[in-house]
């Protein structure tokens, strides 16, 4: 089987601590998810962790330096939360809940589509990029209502 790697943007401790802050006061711990997935026990609020994958799929034997070349083409911007939402992983019966990150001027967009030529042929393009931060692993039953009010 393949190993593929990916390309994140990493946020520095301030901004995880009030990531991990938001979470806590926030999400009911009754609705958190534990799964394994690849034989490694994940879930729960993740945000310690907290990090914006960019691309994801490049095979472990890429060419880093093509890769460095187009990272460094690209000046991100500040990066701000829009609102909040969710997708299903329907195998491992769980949402991902996350922080959906601003791209109106589709930087971050324009930077995950550089970086398809990278991406294995059998995962290109499966989905749209949506910029995101994942926050926690959610129960089935969680009914995002509960969140969407809150403010961040």
């Amino acid at each position: 089987m393949e190993k593929y790697e990916y390309i994140q943007i990493e946020f520095n401790k301030k901004t995880k601590k009030l990531l991990q802050e938001w979470s806590n006061k926030n999400i009911d711990h009754n609705d958190l998810m534990f799964c394994e997935i690849n034989g490694e026990k994940i879930g729960g609020i993740v945000v310690k962790d907290a990090h914006m994958t960019i691309c994801y799929g490049i095979p472990a034997d890429s060419h880093f330096l093509e890769i460095r070349k187009e990272i460094k083409k690209i000046n991100l911007p500040a990066i701000k939360v829009r609102g909040i939402d969710f997708f299903d992983i329907k195998e491992y019966n769980t949402k991902i809940l996350y922080f959906l990150i601003d791209d109106s001027k589709k930087i971050l967009k324009s930077l995950n589509k550089s970086l398809q030529k990278f991406v294995s042929k059998d995962l290109k393009d499966k989905k749209d990029f949506v910029p995101h931060v994942t926050i926690a692993y959610m129960s089935n039953k969680f009914n995002i209502k509960k969140l969407k009010d809150k403010r961040f």
